[in-house]
């Protein structure tokens, strides 16, 4: 959209365009667009190759600019509603208005990196296949004391049990995602997408304003919910600076009756630690928090305040290929999330960072 925009003016005579235009030709780079045979969007390293071409070609329309840090209120992805493009001398931000005031895209910038390149838990044709196999499998052995080998010869199935994790996700895997949950919410139904709101602001549409002061990006984000017939206000604002996001949260009861409920925002981060990908865990009392991809040598310090549960999970899809039905690791889930008790009048506040290194 950027170029296309360059082009109408027509400003793309110089090198950098000419590159630019390179990379994002490079990042239209088809399979990963698609769900085909050989895996096509599951595979994460082929989405990675795509966001690197495309980060490298904005990262050069910038230069050409000269504008490393602005904010951009646009359609980005002509879907008829305008995101806000945050972007620092270190760090790129997609905030999605409309779709709870999210981050739909993270770029770190000279790793052209997008640290959200995340996908949700969809249902699939071939997920009905496996759990019509492992109920055959399961009739095989009871009958005749050993399980048949597969049903379709392309459908084999890589791994045990995966029927057993089959869950699917409500909204998209973005970040700063924010839920006002039942408080007999755990971490269980989380991980499981079986959780219960108690308010649909993950994914309502925000009131927003641009705050910004000097090199600070300050966007603030703002809606109503009704909770057990309270009026609440929700007051998000976001300030962005170099390799910094910070986030400060006001929730406010405007009702006549005291409220209770879980209020958390979730990060997806397409990363991995291998202290926290191995299977969902619980944090309580939490301040400080760290994820440490030491693969990609990249480090996100978290603080906290008050002190928060942390929920953490890898999100892992079931997906086919010509090598067979499996199970691919693909992002992780990382939730901060405090329980709530509004009295009439009363407000809740809690503050967010996390450094990008």
């Amino acid at each position: 959209c950027r170029l296309a925009d360059l082009e109408a003016k027509q400003i793309t005579s110089s090198e950098n365009l000419s590159s630019a235009k390179k990379y994002l030709y490079m990042g239209q780079f088809n399979d990963a667009y698609w769900h085909g045979i050989f895996g096509g969007l599951y595979l994460s390293h082929l989405r990675c190759g795509v966001y690197e071409n495309l980060i490298k070609a904005e990262n050069l329309i910038e230069e050409r600019e000269k504008s490393k840090e602005k904010v951009i209120q646009c359609d980005f992805d002509k879907d008829g509603r305008n995101e806000l493009i945050v972007s620092t001398k270190r760090m790129r931000l997609y905030f999605r208005p409309e779709e709870g005031a999210t981050i739909s895209e993270w770029d770190d910038k000279p790793r052209c990196f997008n640290l959200t390149n995340t996908i949700a838990r969809r249902f699939e044709h071939y997920h009905r296949r496996l759990k019509e196999k492992v109920m055959q499998q399961s009739f095989e052995k009871d009958s005749h004391g050993e399980g048949i080998k597969s049903i379709h010869e392309h459908n084999v199935v890589k791994g045990s049990d995966l029927d057993r994790v089959l869950f699917y996700d409500k909204y998209p895997r973005y970040s700063l995602r924010d839920y006002l949950l039942d408080t007999k919410t755990n971490l269980e139904d989380f991980y499981e997408g079986r959780f219960t709101e108690v308010a649909n602001s993950a994914n309502s549409s925000y009131e927003f304003a641009d705050k910004t002061a000097g090199n600070k990006k300050v966007l603030e984000f703002s809606r109503k919910e009704i909770i057990d017939l309270c009026l609440v206000k929700i007051t998000k604002i976001v300030t962005v600076e170099n390799n910094l996001i910070s986030v400060e949260y006001c929730l406010e009861n405007f009702g006549i009756k005291k409220i209770d409920f879980i209020f958390g925002t979730e990060f997806n981060l397409s990363l991995y630690d291998s202290e926290l990908c191995e299977a969902a865990n619980e944090e309580k009392k939490v301040s400080n928090f760290v994820i440490n991809d030491l693969w990609k040598d990249i480090r996100l310090e978290y603080s906290i305040n008050p002190l928060a549960r942390v929920w953490t999970f890898p999100v892992e899809t079931i997906s086919d290929s010509e090598l067979g039905i499996e199970k691919m690791y693909q992002e992780l889930c990382v939730f901060f999330n405090w329980k709530v008790s509004l009295d009439q009048n009363g407000q809740f506040r809690a503050n967010l960072g996390v450094k990008l290194s």
